[in-house]
């Protein structure tokens, strides 16, 4: 006879990840998502080597860290959520944007009986929060600049780089970009300073 047992993918008793069980007295949380990729997760409950034991899944991690918290297995229905909050189709663009989550307890019914689980109750952009995030790459360009890199026109200052960008100030750039200025500018720093070993 087909096995028909049911196990709702955040009811689950892998331990490693968010359940309803986690959130401090049950109450709904507002979080930060800090990364949306797809993991490789192991079931605990599927032994030997049967091929359901490794599945791959969607995991969000979160910018926030207290005791409780761990990363979250997002099923369908809470992928959906978000997305309709933010309409960023994209798992992988989430880390260059601030999107807020709030999750609660909830209850669904399967073949008559009641499972507790985790649901997205809304989530949106919080831009406060990306210019936030935003500084603290700025902040890094600043600590590689202190290596009085040299440009074409001269040293290589956060006006110089704004300039060159076509902004006023580097928090009018996205993150994608700025990422990408600390990766070219890193490259510099290490080819100068092989150069002036020599």
């Amino acid at each position: 006879m087909k096995e028909t047992r049911f196990c709702h993918i955040l009811s689950s008793p892998n331990k490693n990840y968010l359940g309803h069980q986690d959130l401090p007295h049950g109450k709904n949380c507002i979080l930060t998502i800090q990364t949306f990729r797809e993991e490789e997760v192991i079931n605990p409950t599927v032994k030997g080597d049967d091929p359901r034991k490794k599945q791959i899944k969607k995991i969000i991690r979160w910018e926030e860290n207290p005791s409780w918290i761990k990363p979250m297995i997002c099923n369908v229905e809470n992928a959906r959520a978000i997305n309709m909050g933010v309409k960023i189709p994209n798992i992988y663009d989430y880390e260059n944007y601030c999107v807020k989550v709030e999750i609660k307890v909830a209850e669904i019914t399967h073949k008559k009986e009641k499972l507790s689980c985790l649901r997205v109750e809304r989530a949106w952009l919080d831009q406060e929060g990306l210019k936030v995030k935003k500084q603290k790459f700025i902040d890094q360009i600043s600590d590689i600049l202190k290596a009085k890199l040299k440009g074409k026109d001269g040293e290589i200052t956060l006006e110089s780089i704004a300039k060159s960008s076509k902004v006023k100030d580097l928090l009018d750039l996205d993150i994608i970009t700025l990422k990408g200025i600390i990766t070219k500018l890193n490259v510099l720093k290490e080819s100068q300073a092989k150069s002036n070993n020599k």
